[in-house]
């Protein structure tokens, strides 16, 4: 059997990724860096667990991102944000001695 299959991304101009790492010196990360603009949609994924039992959230948000004004995530979950132009997102986690949370962002435009 053989075919053609011709395929777009109706209404995407581009697609990026980055992972950010969260340790206990980090208190807040910012998600949107340059290498991330300009965007229409922010998808935001915890990808790996940070070794405590049970794992620690990671909480997303504005700057002033904490556990009771941001998002919640769990190793595995996934956020997904539309944004305006400009707009800034921040991760964060409660983090001791050697835990690490890491997190992907998939950026569409």
């Amino acid at each position: 059997m053989s075919g053609r299959l011709d395929a777009t991304a109706a209404g995407r101009r581009f697609v990026r990724t980055a992972q950010f790492e969260l340790t206990p010196s980090s208190s807040i990360v910012e998600l949107t860096t340059n290498a991330l603009q300009p965007r229409r949609r922010l998808f935001v994924r915890v990808v790996r667990p940070d070794g405590a039992t049970p794992p620690h959230p990671v909480v997303v948000g504005d700057e002033n991102v904490s556990p009771t004004t941001g998002y919640v995530l769990y190793p595995l979950d996934e956020l997904e944000l539309s944004l305006v132009p400009g707009a800034r997102v921040y991760a964060t986690a409660s983090l001791t001695g050697s835990q690490v949370a890491y997190i992907a962002v998939r950026e569409e435009g």
